[in-house]
């Protein structure tokens, strides 16, 4: 069994994320979260809202999301290999607990740190900004139909519907204080 991977995730799937998951053959719907229908910016000194011109999105837990797609990809084909060891020999070749094996699509989804990303050559325009994600799931009702992105200096704070009764805030702040 896979393991089931979560983190501080704002949970908000957007029309574009929900149509790119519907082409691979993962319908998402409302039974999986909770839809809404625009973003609120806020920060101190201003308010923005707006609604989605086509369609809506989805809030959704990042467990649910993460389960549905291992479930698809499975059902698919697709070789999911957990908690192994990768080396990259070249771009079609690798190591897995020193077994070789080839492929023609490698999908690195290895977290922060990710050694795909460095091999791929992507990590050249990361930011090396240490920053920290706090979520937290409230038993509530969700009193707007908007994700609510409130901004400050040091961090942001969404606030997304991901059931009639339940509302993700996270929390995710730059690790660059200093006090005074």
């Amino acid at each position: 069994m896979p393991p089931v991977i979560d983190k501080a995730c704002g949970e908000g799937l957007m029309p574009d994320a929900l149509g790119a998951l519907e082409s691979l053959g993962v319908l998402m719907t409302e039974d999986d979260g909770y839809c809404f229908r625009g973003i609120g910016f806020a920060n101190c000194n201003h308010l923005v809202d707006t609604f989605l011109p086509e369609g809506h999105g989805i809030g959704v837990r990042r467990t649910r999301l993460h389960n549905r797609l291992v479930q698809h990809a499975s059902h698919s084909g697709a070789d999911l290999l957990w908690n192994n060891c990768v080396k990259l020999i070249d771009p079609h070749d690798a190591l897995i607990n020193g077994v070789p094996i080839s492929f023609k699509w490698l999908v690195g989804a290895d977290g922060q740190g990710s050694a795909v990303r460095r091999w791929s050559g992507l990590d050249q325009t990361r930011k090396k900004q240490i920053r920290y994600g706090f979520r937290r799931h409230y038993e509530v009702k969700p009193w707007s139909q908007l994700v609510e992105v409130h901004w400050g200096r040091r961090g942001q704070l969404y606030i997304t519907p991901v059931s009639q009764r339940c509302v993700c805030v996270v929390l995710v702040a730059s690790g660059d204080y200093h006090t005074q």
